[in-house]
């Protein structure tokens, strides 16, 4: 109860203010995360929904942050998983986090995705129903009542790409015994202060531009408060790279980061059409 009532007066505090940036570690280096206009961060008081995020991760990936629609926070402080598709995360991948990653590195792995793309998703469609096996489990072990039988997502070419960005956006669809349900996404690979981060907006299936718009306002925000010292930007440029780490396989991470990741989604989206079938 002691945390719940701090969790709500946190709640209270941000009423008709812009929410915290969150502040996250890589490694060692700590990046500041604005939320997203209109979104406030998952705070540990949110259990059950931390849960279920935990559970929808790809294991290659660390979580950093999520963010939920302001609207679903007091239900998220009250131990519910609001039902929503709407949400943003933030994550990194494990391989890299104690490595500095050089614009060469950056530009490396933005040629792998664009140029091999077609392989990178025929390697990730052989792969994805071990991972969607061990996703399953995981998250039926927080809800015995989610069961998915397939997830198929459809890629679509790189929208943005410059010297610290790649964004693309995909489909996801998630095949139940009641039909097919299918959400947005827009992945954003970001270069920050010698470190990779990606970052995924997620929304209902019409709303795919609106994933684009925000994340290139977040994307904004998230560079603008993370510039690089002069000895990092110094790094940047000579410093040795991540790339000991296959590129290969750190382009998998961020795509299949999002589709496990949009589990969380697209299982708020089916709970809310069985919700809206049952009040119906």
């Amino acid at each position: 109860m002691k945390y719940l009532l701090v969790g709500f007066l946190c709640l209270a505090s941000m009423a008709g203010t812009a929410a915290p940036d969150t502040v996250v570690k890589i490694g060692k280096t700590e990046l500041t995360i604005p939320a997203p206009d209109g979104f406030v961060p998952v705070v540990p008081e949110m259990k059950a929904l931390n849960q279920v995020l935990d559970a929808a991760m790809f294991g290659d990936n660390a979580r950093l942050a999520h963010f939920i629609p302001e609207s679903d926070a007091s239900a998220a402080l009250a131990n519910q998983v609001p039902e929503t598709a709407s949400s943003f995360s933030v994550q990194t991948p494990k391989k890299a986090a104690n490595q500095p990653v050089t614009k060469a590195d950056f530009a490396q792995l933005m040629k792998e995705l664009v140029n091999n793309n077609a392989e990178i998703i025929q390697k990730i469609e052989k792969q994805m129903p071990d991972y969607l096996k061990q996703a399953n489990s995981k998250l039926k072990a927080v809800d015995p009542d989610i069961n998915f039988q397939d997830i198929s997502f459809a890629p679509l070419p790189a929208h943005q790409q410059d010297e610290r960005v790649l964004a693309y956006s995909m489909y996801l669809t998630m095949q139940t015994a009641a039909g097919p349900t299918r959400i947005a996404c827009t992945a954003n690979i970001l270069h920050v202060k010698a470190k990779l981060l990606f970052v995924y907006a997620y929304a209902a299936e019409k709303e795919l531009e609106w994933t684009r718009d925000i994340s290139k306002q977040w994307v904004t925000g998230i560079l603008a408060r993370n510039a690089s010292t002069p000895e990092v930007a110094k790094l940047e440029e000579s410093g040795s790279g991540m790339f000991r780490t296959p590129g290969g396989r750190i382009a998998r991470s961020a795509i299949i980061g999002g589709v496990i990741g949009g589990i969380f989604g697209l299982v708020q989206m089916i709970r809310k059409k069985k919700s809206s079938t049952t009040t119906s």
